[in-house]
């Protein structure tokens, strides 16, 4: 009886939360939709106030809704952590939630870091190439919807891409990979990252140049990164011998 009482109070909990959650996006949402035009224009701005073009009637409309569903749940994020936050963390360990908070930040951290190298170096560098092709007799008309979905693919990509030094250092937290290991596969890694650089990017040299080289950085700050952890993690095992001696 008591377990189920539980159960159904955790049922509870997460449909409250799932609720505040769920309403604070809507309203996030609804509030971006308000300045759907605004952020179309900060957008635009990568091309040099680049003019876009709509070839059905309903594109400028459903475009704008895509907008503010991307920029509504950029908003509401911080929100919706605390709502998952509130819910994890009583069952965790002190020392559990103090480490589930550093990973929360850190990838939350890269994630923008990732958006805005994008944005800021990326997307500028990779427009002006696109519209370099055009010249006598042939006119850049870029598709509001196609324009939109582009930055947001490569803006998103990129934050996912910035998450390789923590994915790294939860592989050497587990033992799966080493920094020697790391540091021997490096000719393998780049082979690689320039690869998934060649996939993941639009049919380019610039853009999969820009995507690879930040990779490479952060391939060897993860290095750095798993050598410091493992010789702290080392460090403390000495600590504990000396200890229990």
């Amino acid at each position: 009886m008591n377990e189920k009482t539980s159960v159904l109070e955790h049922l509870k909990e997460l449909r409250k939360r799932l609720l505040w959650a769920g309403g604070v996006y809507f309203v996030a949402v609804t509030a971006c939709f308000s300045f759907a035009g605004w952020i179309s224009a900060f957008l635009r701005a990568l091309g040099g106030d680049l003019e876009l073009v709509y070839i059905n009637p309903a594109e400028a409309l459903v475009t704008n809704m895509k907008i503010s569903l991307i920029a509504g749940l950029f908003v509401a994020l911080p929100f919706i952590l605390y709502q998952v936050w509130g819910f994890v963390s009583p069952a965790l360990y002190r020392h559990e939630r103090r480490y589930l908070a550093l990973v929360v930040l850190m990838s939350l951290t890269l994630f923008l870091l990732g958006a805005a190298f994008a944005y800021l170096v990326v997307l500028p560098f990779t427009i002006a190439f696109f519209q370099s092709f055009a010249g006598p007799g042939l006119t850049a008309m870029f598709s509001y919807d196609k324009y939109v979905s582009f930055i947001g693919t490569l803006t998103i990509l990129f934050g996912l891409v910035f998450q390789l030094p923590l994915v790294v250092l939860f592989l050497a937290q587990v033992g799966i990979v080493t920094p020697a290991g790391l540091r021997r596969q490096r000719r393998l890694a780049i082979l690689v990252i320039f690869i998934v650089a060649a996939v993941l990017t639009p049919p380019d040299v610039v853009s999969q140049v820009l995507m690879a080289l930040p990779m490479l950085g952060l391939y060897e700050i993860s290095i750095v990164l798993a050598s410091m952890m493992v010789r702290r993690r080392s460090s403390k095992a000495e600590m504990e011998v000396e200890k229990s001696s």
